[in-house]
């Protein structure tokens, strides 16, 4: 009996897993058939290395006959036929195939996960967008093709406004969900024929490389990827605005490597603008920022020197005639520049972060002042500060208040913090929840500028607010024409409605303090009653005021 026959089950298996093998390869391991095929055309070789293997002998052979359960072969050395079990021959066969799927599989993973560090490497792992790195290549690689040719580029640069305050107010897992969205949006907004290229630079921040595309038809798309991100329904519920630069090769630099420079610059003066807009990129727009840089380095001096100064201008009550209240301003006294407008360097300072020392700085100081002002003339004197979007997304915001207040044993409904529309409208459920906070220790709050930006009567009733400041532009114009009468007198009737007080701001000239004397204004801020003092003459201008003397 051989040894086939002794083992036909062994023989079969064997026989059954090659064939499995064989055809099922292919499903396994891409490529693995091919492979297989390649296996038995090299049969002499493995007979070659069972000789070696097994008898010790080096015999140069090949496969002759396969017939009877035997595997037969001619030895040329020995000159002599040969023969050995097929299973056996099979067993060893079936071995190298594992052997040789195995290292197939291994180099098939390797390949995989080169192709997955490569994407790493290039690109973005949350939006799948090029990265910095990545982007930098292809517009080298643009470059690289301009010398030969003629070619337009245009790029937008585009950032979302006060990203990371969504990220601490609803968490990273939101801020996450909202920047695939707003990369599938991106996406979605641009026509494939423009062959863009996206890229994610920072957390909140993306580019789009326009190739062949000029800077007008790239600021209208601009524009309407602008104004379809900010109204979008999920992003509009969490009131996201977007600021987008624009700029072009060869119009706005002289190398397609600079083009994400000047947009970035553009960009910024979106910012500086406002926010919220798309601005093209402009040499004015590159000493703008050069300026503000030198600006920022100044202000760092300037803080480290203590070269600020305060100032207060006074608040009127309609009724009594006395001052009621000090409003705090902040003065910046340049050894080069002389005295920097406010609306210059604050800017600025928020964009630094510099804001945050500052006006904990200018907090502890007012409260300070106002202390002694109480013991001096009148314990019903109150001090207003102003509150800048930055502070009040400080985590320590409402702490430095309490401490400003424990510091200078002032009562907290001595002071009034004031805050603006766009700080109600841009994050208002961090207003909401800090003001509360702050209102249940018994400080006020205020609405500044009412009437100057994006007025809303719901601000009115959503947030905690105490006094509605009236823009001076509502005064300034009262002599223009009947209806701003007619809207001047209805915003002080609504405010008392919601009781509330009211603050006419601007107020410079006798018939504006009479109507407001008229309509029961509640108090009067402007030139007319008092221009902003320095800190170290305010006792002295409290000592002599005289209403009557204004009326005189």
């Amino acid at each position: 009996m051989t040894d086939a026959q002794r083992h036909p089950f062994y023989l079969w298996i064997i026989l059954l897993v090659c064939i499995v093998t064989i055809f099922m390869g292919e499903r396994l391991i891409p490529g693995a058939a091919s492979q297989m095929i390649w296996l038995i055309m090299l049969l002499p070789s493995f007979a070659f290395a069972y000789e070696f293997r097994f008898k010790g002998g080096l015999a140069f052979s090949f496969v002759v006959l396969i017939s009877e359960g035997l595997i037969k072969w001619y030895d040329f050395i020995k000159g002599d036929l040969r023969a050995i079990p097929l299973y056996q021959f099979l067993s060893f066969f079936v071995v190298l195939l594992a052997f040789s799927i195995s290292i197939s599989a291994l180099v098939h993973r390797l390949h995989i996960k080169r192709d997955k560090l490569k994407e790493l490497i290039n690109h973005d792992s949350l939006t799948g967008f090029y990265n910095r790195a990545a982007i930098r290549q292809e517009l080298e690689r643009f470059a690289e093709s301009s010398h030969s040719s003629e070619v337009i580029i245009s790029c937008l640069f585009i950032d979302i406004d006060d990203f990371k305050f969504v990220n601490e107010t609803y968490g990273h897992d939101t801020g996450d969900r909202c920047l695939k969205e707003i990369a599938l949006q991106i996406k979605a907004l641009v026509p494939l024929k423009e062959k863009p290229h996206f890229a994610r630079l920072g957390s909140d921040e993306f580019v789009i490389v326009l190739p062949d595309t000029g800077k007008v038809q790239a600021e209208l798309l601009a524009l309407d990827i602008q104004s379809k991100l900010s109204n979008s329904h999920y992003l509009q519920k969490l009131n996201m605005t977007f600021s987008i630069g624009v700029a072009s090769f060869p119009e706005d630099c002289q190398s397609v490597t600079e083009i994400l420079q000047e947009s970035d610059i553009a960009m910024y003066q979106a910012k500086r603008d406002g926010k919220n807009r798309v601005c093209t990129y402009s040499s004015d727009s590159k000493l703008t920022l050069l300026d503000d840089l030198q600006m920022e380095q100044d202000l760092r001096v300037a803080w480290n020197n203590k070269e600020f100064r305060l100032a207060f201008q006074p608040q009127v009550a309609v009724a009594s005639g006395e001052i009621v209240g000090l409003e705090t301003l902040l003065r910046w006294h340049h050894p080069a520049r002389g005295i920097v407008p406010p609306d210059k360097f604050i800017p600025v300072l928020e964009r630094t972060g510099l804001i945050v020392p500052l006006g904990q700085w200018v907090l502890q100081e007012a409260c300070r002042m106002c202390k002694g002002w109480q013991q001096a003339f009148s314990s019903n004197l109150r001090i207003a500060v102003n509150v800048s979007p930055v502070q009040l997304q400080d985590s320590q915001f409402v702490c430095s208040v309490r401490e400003a207040l424990h510091a200078a044993e002032l009562s907290a409904d001595s002071l009034e913090l004031e805050i603006t529309e766009n700080i109600a409208m841009i994050y208002s459920d961090i207003c909401i929840r800090k003001m509360q906070e702050l209102k249940t220790i018994g400080i006020r709050f205020a609405m500044d500028d009412f009437g100057s930006g994006y007025s809303s009567l719901n601000y009115l009733t959503r947030y905690p607010i105490d006094v509605v400041k009236l823009d001076k532009g509502f005064v300034q114009a009262l002599n223009e024409s009947p209806s701003h009468t007619i809207l001047m007198q209805s915003l002080i009737e609504l405010a008392h409605r919601l009781h509330m007080e009211v603050v006419a701001e601007g107020v410079e000239h006798r018939e504006q303090l009479d109507f407001c004397e008229l309509h029961a204004c509640d108090t009067v801020q402007g030139y007319y009653t008092g221009r902003p003092i320095p800190g170290e003459a305010v006792d002295l201008y409290l000592r002599n005021f005289s209403y009557e003397k204004l009326a005189n």
